[in-house]
């Protein structure tokens, strides 16, 4: 056959699929539309002047004839029958139809034509070449387990007849690698895995070179047979009716995803131990291993049973689960081991993981109580920092969630630093309680001793096992500490008041007085009303309102009299009196005596 025409954009042959503008290159086929004339006329230019006579033609419907439209292009019917088309007129029409000719040879001519219109037709043609050389080339054979022998039979003419048998391997990955070369007259290779192993070429191709040398009307050698002998791989396929079990719905982040699914040999040689891997993909495309096992063998025609199970706290959202039966090894880049076909070792399940994307909570108290910005707290405070996630699946529970917090403290003078929960000798800097369910709360609990006075500030970072921060912002608060032993001016609130008045004041240090009572007069130094500190309720280091409220009522619970009434504070650390300091409150409380007004 003579090379193709070559499409030239100066010389258009008016088909469909014309594309000038970006095929200037050999054409190998040319499509026209039945029902346009002006393709139609073309169609007719193109056999009746374009093609050289000697070049093979291949002539069909996309779909089904049109004679209608056909016929609109006068000289194109004519064209056709020259070609070897029988008589138009007594073409069915509407139905598939396919021809093959040797232009200039009517007596090669072929066709097939159908009966309905959907239906399916095939043409075979043998073409003959007056080439003096030729090649062949098998598809390919295999997989194989082993290669044992390759015999064929080449029948030439004559003596000056060149055939050469080649053999070509192919790799798990489709490179081609030459192997050997045979002369014909040889006929066998008996030892085949000599030249081939099936581990890196599992699969085969026989090439055949013939050539005819000398003779005038040249005829080369004629291949009767060729035969690639092999010992046969194994065939496994998943098998969702042998076993089957999916575990894919209704997932929330954090819970545990299974499936499980048979794989069946279906062939009559016994498989190794078979390897299953599992993939997810998640929405991102990014692909997660999550399941490789090797099994026990799989012998000839038996099945077994694997699950997979995987966390789904990766996954949220839309997600494919992929298992692959005897997959690629990745150190080696072959199949685990080889085996017949692949297209039926793999099954994929789309599935969706409902986010968590809500915030968890935040809480820090010092010695059991929320300190306002700038409030004056303890030397040797109680830190208590809790993280509450409403998600109860992916619970705090663990040592190693402790990397969900982050907590940096800045000292009065000195740089940021961040306080890890052991020091740099393994000691415990601050206590992890673990969530223990049902609510997922962790807690940690940070007992420094703040040594110098001043201004600190606490920065506290976290979040949940989703990565769900537990705010736009992180917590900070600034506080106070005072190392010596100190109360304010203790006043009452409110003042003046009709029906109760409590006892506001703030102690410094690192811990509360030893002894505490407020004694309440009259105006002439007669006691009414003593306090105990035990009346008082729990104090702390820090802004304090006693739990006490006074009523104005005497030690008997008599009412008093409308007026005004004094009050002093008895504060003690150990028998030794507490130091007063003072504060923009001191007029209204001087050398541990106050003033209050009682309205009724």
């Amino acid at each position: 056959m003579d090379p193709p025409v070559t499409y030239n954009p100066d010389h258009d042959f008016g088909n469909q699929n014309n594309l000038s503008q970006c095929r200037n290159r050999v054409m190998k086929y040319f499509a026209y539309r039945q029902n346009v004339p002006e393709q139609m006329a073309a169609l007719e230019n193109l056999i009746t002047n374009e093609v050289p006579d000697g070049h093979h033609i291949v002539m069909f419907t996309w779909l089904y004839i049109n004679k209608t439209g056909m016929e609109a292009a006068p000289g194109l019917i004519p064209a056709m029958e020259d070609l070897g088309v029988p008589d138009f007129s007594t073409l069915q029409d509407s139905v598939p139809y396919v021809f093959y000719v040797r232009k200039g040879f009517p007596e090669t001519f072929q066709d097939t034509i159908g009966t309905e219109i959907t239906q399916y037709i095939e043409l075979r043609a043998t073409i003959e070449s007056s080439g003096n050389n030729g090649f062949i080339t098998t598809m390919d054979a295999g997989p194989a387990h082993q290669w044992t022998g390759l015999t064929w039979n080449v029948e030439p003419f004559d003596a000056s007849d060149s055939t050469v048998i080649q053999l070509k391997g192919v790799t798990i990955a489709g490179e081609e690698v030459d192997l050997g070369e045979f002369p014909a007259t040889q006929g066998e290779v008996p030892d085949l895995w000599n030249y081939a192993n099936a581990q890196f070429y599992p699969k085969l191709r026989l090439r055949g070179k013939f050539h005819d040398l000398v003779d005038a009307e040249p005829r080369p050698g004629q291949l009767k047979r060729w035969q690639l002998l092999h010992v046969p791989v194994p065939e496994c396929a998943i098998d969702p009716p042998l076993g089957y079990f999916l575990g894919l719905d209704g997932l929330s982040q954090g819970q545990e995803a299974s499936v499980a699914v048979a794989v069946h040999n279906i062939s009559e040689f016994d498989m190794d131990s078979l390897l299953i891997a599992a993939w997810v993909v998640d929405r991102t495309n990014t692909k997660h291993l999550v399941h490789y096992k090797r099994n026990a063998p799989l012998p000839a025609e038996a099945f077994m049973l694997d699950t997979i199970r995987f966390n789904t706290l990766r996954f949220g959202g839309s997600n494919s689960l992929i298992i692959e039966a005897n997959p690629i090894d990745t150190l080696t880049n072959y199949y685990d081991q080889q085996e017949q076909y692949h297209f039926n070792n793999i099954a994929q399940w789309r599935f969706d993981v409902i986010e968590d994307r809500e915030n968890p909570l935040l809480d820090v108290t010092f010695d059991g109580v929320h300190i306002l910005d700038g409030d004056i707290v303890s030397s040797r405070p109680e830190i208590e920092i809790s993280l509450n996630d409403e998600n109860t699946v992916l619970l705090l529970d663990s040592p190693a969630d402790t990397a969900q917090f982050k907590v940096i403290l800045a000292r009065p003078g000195a740089p940021i630093e961040r306080i890890y929960f052991r020091d740099g000798q393994g000691n415990e800097n601050m206590q992890f309680i673990p969530a223990d369910g049902p609510e997922n709360e962790a807690r940690i609990f940070y007992r420094p001793t703040f040594a110098a006075d001043g201004k600190y500030l606490l920065t506290v970072q976290a979040s949940d096992l989703s990565m769900n921060a537990s705010g736009d912002n992180d917590y900070k608060v600034s506080f106070e500490v005072i190392n010596r032993s100190t109360i304010t001016e203790v006043l009452n609130y409110p003042n003046p008041f009709t029906t109760s008045t409590r006892f506001v004041f703030t102690i410094t240090g690192s811990a509360v007085p030893t002894y505490m009572k407020i004694q309440i007069m009259t105006i002439t130094g007669k006691v009414v009303r003593e306090v105990k500190m035990h009346e008082l309720g729990p104090l702390r280091v820090g802004r304090n309102m006693t739990e006490f409220a006074w009523d104005g009522t005497d030690e008997f619970g008599d009412k008093l009299a409308r007026g005004v009434y004094l009050y002093r504070v008895i504060a003690q650390m150990n028998g030794e009196d507490i130091e007063y300091r003072a504060t923009g409150a001191s007029e209204y409380f001087t050398k541990g005596f106050g003033k209050m007004y009682l309205l009724r």
